[in-house]
């Protein structure tokens, strides 16, 4: 006997087998590095060849099963027909005169060699002998691996002079002195049995082959079909110009990627949108830029025809108060295009938001002074902890304290705020930090306040100004999480709030 094969130390599958396996692995986490088609046709077909071949697999055992009981039925009919002779033979001793012509007729018939005993033992059937007495026929024949029931057939396999045969064995129970059965013995060759089986198995193997080859060009075939649309929405994806950014049509696509067609149209969508706002943008700010630019060339012309000293310096002092606004109306749009470009790796810190405030208003006293204005302080003085860029933040609502400073009467109050606000008392992360700009001006109409968000849009009576303080400062704050907007205010004029998700 062969010595057992050692195990992998370790009882791990060998190096070939774990590096195919992770191979696979990785191919199947990856399944982007192949098309669809391949992906569907790569999962799909050895699942069907291996349907195939346990399908062939059980019909073979069936044909099996068909040829043995085909031949068992030959050799069950050769046991009976010797049964009406076995009780003659086991009390005279002789064999069977019609044993020779029957099994001649049967070997030609069957094309195969056909062998007979038949033993008389002292024990009735159910128990074995092992003293049994040949009576007639061919000595060696097996005999069966258990003890045999009376009158019925049992069929097994066994080996003959070296050659595999098919015994068919029948126990009959006789009456003779000294004789309690007798049992006959029918073995023939399985060659033919093989031949034939071995022919049905290739015609089966060859419809297996031709089914496979088949059902795997339907197969493909009909994944190339169903992909279809997705070959036609690349050719109109491709076809389109740089600047056409039409939806595209969900209805040609199958419902399985009808998502994605729809996300793809919603993010087209943000991005027409997106272009629309920088278009409108750069036509505003070029024209921005375009009036202050006209009014110094003027002025400079002028400035170049005049002899007189004075006009010269006035002109001149004009330029520069022109050049400030410039330079004010690109610092702003420079400042805007920064704050709506989201850049994933800015540095971000936690600072007070309360301190800030302050800080803002503290910087804005003076010119909240020179219009006699008062400008004030309430609410938390520090521990309103936020994450974001601080100097934005600052920025964002100084433009907030100078638009009410800009848009208040002289004489007027201001007061800047800072507060905790949780929208619901049981969520408490939910809470935001709010900080307040609060004014006695002129006010502003409720149906007005949403469009001064807009790029170089200014309200009524403004003494300047490029119109994007209020964009600037939303831009900023929704940056890091949080909102601007402009509410009524308790003393008749306008509250800008501004708030950011509050930290702890």
């Amino acid at each position: 006997m062969a010595s057992p094969r050692p195990k992998p130390e370790g009882g791990r599958r060998p190096v070939g087998l774990r590096a195919m396996g992770s191979r696979a692995r990785r191919w199947l986490a990856s399944p982007h590095r192949i098309s669809i088609k391949g992906a569907l046709l790569v999962l799909m077909l050895p699942g069907l060849a291996l349907l195939i071949n346990a399908d062939q697999l059980a019909d073979y055992k069936t044909m099996q099963r068909a040829t043995d009981q085909a031949y068992d039925r030959s050799l069950r009919m050769v046991a009976l027909l010797l049964r009406q002779e076995a009780a003659a033979a086991a009390g005279s001793g002789q064999q069977p005169g019609a044993t020779d012509a029957l099994l001649h007729a049967l070997t030609e018939t069957a094309g195969s060699g056909v062998y007979f005993s038949m033993t008389a033992s002292a024990r009735p059937c159910g128990w074995t002998d092992a003293n049994e007495r040949l009576l007639a026929g061919q000595s060696g024949i097996p005999a069966a691996p258990g003890a045999l029931p009376p009158d019925v057939p049992v069929f097994y396999d066994g080996v003959l002079a070296t050659e595999p045969v098919r015994i068919g064995a029948l126990c009959v129970p006789t009456q003779e002195p000294g004789v309690a059965s007798v049992t006959l013995r029918v073995a023939e060759t399985t060659g033919e049995r093989r031949d034939l089986l071995r022919a049905l198995w290739q015609g089966t193997l060859w419809r297996g082959l031709l089914v496979t080859v088949v059902a795997s060009l339907l197969l493909w075939l009909a994944v190339s079909w169903a992909l279809r649309p997705l070959a036609s929405l690349r050719r109109q994806v491709l076809a389109r110009g740089p600047r056409d950014l039409r939806p595209l049509a969900p209805q040609a696509v199958p419902a399985e990627v009808r998502p994605l067609v729809l996300a793809i149209n919603h993010h087209v969508e943000q991005h027409q949108r997106l272009l629309d706002e920088q278009t409108r943008f750069l036509d505003g700010a070029s024209h921005q830029l375009r009036t202050p630019l006209a009014v110094l060339l003027t002025q400079a012309e002028y400035a170049l025809r005049e002899s007189d000293l004075a006009r010269v310096q006035e002109s001149l002092r004009a330029m520069v108060a022109q050049l400030q606004q410039a330079h004010r109306l690109t610092a702003q749009l420079l400042l805007l295009a920064r704050a709506q470009h989201q850049d994933q790796h800015e540095p971000l810190e936690t600072f007070d938001l309360a301190a800030c405030a302050q800080q803002v208003m503290i910087d804005e006293l003076p010119l909240a002074h020179a219009r006699g204005q008062d400008l004030g302080w309430i609410g938390a003085a520090e521990g309103l902890r936020v994450r974001g860029n601080a100097a934005f933040v600052r920025e964002a609502m100084a433009n907030l304290v100078h638009n009410a400073i800009a848009y208040t009467q002289p004489g007027g109050t201001i007061t800047v705020g800072c507060e905790v606000q949780v929208p619901r008392a049981q969520d408490a992360a939910a809470a935001w930090a709010l900080v307040t700009v609060q004014d006695n001006g002129p006010g502003i109409a409720p149906d007005l306040r949403d469009r001064l968000f807009g790029h170089f849009v200014r309200g009524s009576g403004t003494p300047g100004g490029s119109g994007l303080g209020l964009a600037i400062s939303r831009s900023l704050a929704q940056r890091y999480g949080g909102e601007v907007w402009l509410g009524p205010s308790p003393a008749q004029g306008v509250c800008a709030y501004l708030r950011l998700p509050l930290l702890g």
